[in-house]
């Protein structure tokens, strides 16, 4: 089934080239190769043509993707082949985040369910991003990280309760989802965020005391 792909997957799937690319010319070090050999160029463009997929137009719709991948055994079939790499580059153009929601709908099953079917260092390798929410009076409401702050502000716009009252934001880079975890947490434990619930120091009745502080509402017609 052809599938239509946004400008953001696009350049998605162009920035996992070059992780891809780096991945490779960091092999063919260890093995031995010279870098400056001129054909080195030549094989890297070579390869992420084929990355690219140029026998077919289309990208692979997510679902099906899904599909190929778990269901994956190498062989000699060329149509295979073109099938996984077509399923690659679907899944490359997506965050973490939006290909769990795929594998959610693909098994029926929760987000938290489909995180135990992924390996331990699952992302660990994307570049993560330790955002924090402010309200208008500066008050530190939430801290998290991502590797789409956009998907992830937008979660935040329909699910939590916080975010009528966020005014603005700040993001920090990390070239791995480790460091950036690490971060988030000594951040909660010593900033102490309102909304913060794991790893955060402060009193569970705090985020209520906030609410109440922002609203006419009396407390028992807020929950």
């Amino acid at each position: 089934m052809a599938f239509t792909p946004t400008q953001d997957q696009i350049e998605r799937h162009e920035r996992w080239l070059d992780k891809y690319e780096k991945t490779i010319l960091e092999a063919w070090k260890n093995q031995g190769a010279d870098l400056n050999d001129p054909d080195i160029p030549k094989a890297l463009s070579a390869i992420r043509k084929e990355m690219r997929v140029p026998e077919r137009p289309q990208w692979m719709e997510p679902k099906r993707a899904f599909a190929v991948i778990a269901a994956w055994l190498p062989n000699d079939s060329p149509k295979d082949l073109l099938d996984m790499q077509d399923a690659l580059r679907t899944r490359a153009s997506m965050t973490v985040y939006e290909w769990r929601e795929v594998g959610a709908e693909v098994m029926g099953i929760g987000i938290d369910q489909v995180k135990r079917y992924e390996p331990e260092h699952y992302g660990d390798d994307e570049t993560t991003y330790l955002y924090r929410i402010f309200d208008s009076d500066n008050n530190l409401l939430y801290i998290g990280m991502t590797n789409d702050p956009a998907y992830r502000f937008q979660q935040h716009q329909d699910r939590s309760i916080w975010w009528t009252y966020a005014d603005r934001h700040t993001i920090e880079e990390f070239p791995t989802r480790q460091q950036a975890f690490r971060r988030e947490t000594k951040a909660i434990q010593t900033e102490r965020p309102i909304f913060n619930k794991v790893a955060s120091r402060r009193d569970h009745t705090d985020a209520v005391r906030y609410i109440m502080s922002r609203t006419s509402f009396e407390p028992d017609t807020l929950f």
